[in-house]
């Protein structure tokens, strides 16, 4: 089914702006681009993984067996930027251990900042991991030609791939407060009534977060989240995505020691 799906995407489509197919067991990833480089060089993208039934991928923090992933530009040998932007993930349990990803086909937004002039191809240097029983990394230099025209289909694929993002934190739904406490980290939120919220956090370089959870008391807006390693003692930013019921949000909080 996948061989299937691959050749109708890459049919008809030589000269459009998007890489090859780069497939491994389990799944297959291509970058796509919508734009022209703006003025000071910045794009549009999507990096698209098809995966097959049962598989899945990782989100920014894999835990701690996962394999994160990551996008490195360059043209010409010289290096570009790249900023991946990321929809909201699900929580899954393999038995050993917790972590979040996602269990179908998805597309990561790129934000790309490719060095000027971005006359030649732009090479993108993709690894991430995806699983079912077993883990497999997938690494791959994926080459787009931003001289070519987009075509529709590409370029719905990009919008497709920001619109499924997680808003900007908004009083009503957002981390309001993070603090180091014994052996987790107490995260305090503001969300709306009804659904229980729930919270995805991303370990940081000195810190490793487990699944987050509700304290004992049993307050909705407040989670306890495990510090599986903490080689800190200052202040420290990381990435959250916060959800409730339809609605969802990302942005970065000060973890107080």
């Amino acid at each position: 089914m996948l061989a299937a799906l691959l050749s109708l995407a890459g049919a008809g489509h030589a000269l459009a702006a998007a890489s090859q197919w780069e497939e491994v067991q389990g799944a297959a990833v291509r970058v796509v681009i919508s734009d022209q480089p703006d003025a000071d060089g910045r794009m549009r993208g999507a990096l698209q993984i098809e995966l097959q039934p049962g598989w899945k991928t990782y989100w920014i923090d894999p835990g701690d067996a996962g394999v994160p992933p990551s996008v490195a530009l360059s043209v010409d040998g010289r290096p570009g930027a790249v900023e991946i932007g990321y929809p909201v993930p699900g929580r899954h349990d393999d038995g050993y251990s917790v972590w979040a990803g996602y269990d179908h086909p998805v597309s990561f937004a790129l934000t790309i900042d490719a060095p000027a002039p971005a006359g030649g191809p732009l090479e993108f240097a993709v690894f991430l991991g995806v699983c079912e029983t077993i883990c497999i990394p997938l690494q791959a230099t994926l080459t787009v030609q931003p001289g070519d025209a987009a075509g529709s289909e590409h370029k719905a694929i990009v919008d497709g791939a920001f619109d499924s993002l997680p808003g900007e934190p908004r009083p009503g739904l957002r981390v309001v407060a993070a603090r180091v406490e014994g052996e987790h980290v107490r995260i305090e939120t503001e969300a709306p009534t009804g659904a229980a919220p729930e919270l995805f956090l991303a370990s940081t370089v000195a810190r490793m977060f487990g699944a987050p959870a509700e304290p004992p008391q049993g307050d909705g807006r407040v989670f306890l989240v495990p510090l599986v390693t903490n080689d800190t003692a200052e202040p420290e930013q990381a990435r959250y995505t916060l959800v409730s019921g339809d609605e969802a949000v990302s942005g970065v909080i000060t973890i107080d020691p």
